[in-house]
């Protein structure tokens, strides 16, 4: 009987967990290291080496894609070890993230304190533009106002800028606008609230947006290197990334 040999890696605060599968046998083999913060591909090579010499696998054995799940997202906004981003919203909506909504996670301490958003208030940029809650362009962006953000954005030494202007959910079009715009200018990753939370309320959309640009550099440059070091191994697998819903997405949607 031929072996399917297949891998799943996790990467958590502590240790990172290396399975491998065999599909055609259900043999399990799995081993553990200790998480390396610094360079989480460090840690991830040593494990996946290692388990490897422990099953007597090779790389070229494993052709089916790799599962890789990892907490580095959540620890990083929970210790504000995150990207240098910049968040872009319509004129009069820059204090969003500051004003928040009326959930409070102790109802009853009125000296409540609330952590600080992932992006701060000088790094939140106001453009005009406007689309109505139809989701009909009211006014799109100028030229002018595009490059005064962008100058900005330059200024600020942003490493990713997330865009979300009112009512973006309704209609994309000048989120698209102000994002093809700022990646050709810039060379940073860019998201925008219409593809990462596309629902109604300012505030979710915003923090959620926000949450997700101060990430990117984080999730992003990993994955690249990862991917790089599986080809260069012989690994034939692709990498699916798991999301918190128990779904996976591949490494290039995870980075987005």
């Amino acid at each position: 009987m031929n072996a399917d040999w297949r891998l799943a890696v996790d990467i958590g605060g502590t240790f990172t967990d290396v399975v491998l599968f065999d599909g055609a046998s259900g043999q399990v083999v799995v081993d553990k290291t200790l998480t390396t913060p610094s360079n989480p591909l460090d840690g991830v090579r040593a494990g996946v080496r290692q388990l490897l010499a422990k099953a007597q696998v090779q790389p070229s054995d494993i052709t089916r894609p790799i599962v890789h799940a990892t907490t580095l997202i959540t620890n990083a906004l929970i210790e504000g070890k995150i990207g240098r981003a910049a968040i872009v919203t319509t004129s009069g909506f820059g204090d969003t993230l500051e004003i928040r909504n009326e959930h409070r996670y102790d109802m009853y301490d009125l000296q409540i304190e609330f952590p600080a958003p992932p992006v701060p208030r000088d790094r939140v940029m106001e453009i005009d533009e406007r689309t109505n809650p139809l989701g009909e362009v009211v006014e799109v962006p100028s030229a002018s106002q595009l490059a005064a953000v962008t100058e900005q954005l330059r200024a600020a030494d942003v490493e990713a800028v997330g865009v979300c202007l009112i009512n973006g959910y309704a209609n994309p079009a000048n989120e698209r606008l102000v994002a093809d715009h700022l990646r050709r200018e810039l060379a940073v990753p860019v998201c925008i609230s219409a593809e990462i939370s596309p629902q109604i309320r300012e505030y979710p959309r915003m923090i959620t947006t926000a949450c997700n640009a101060a990430t990117m550099p984080v999730i992003g440059p990993y994955l690249d290197e990862l991917q790089k070091w599986l080809a260069a191994e012989g690994f034939g697998g692709s990498v699916l990334m798991m999301l918190s819903n128990g779904g996976v997405v591949s490494a290039d949607d995870a980075a987005r």
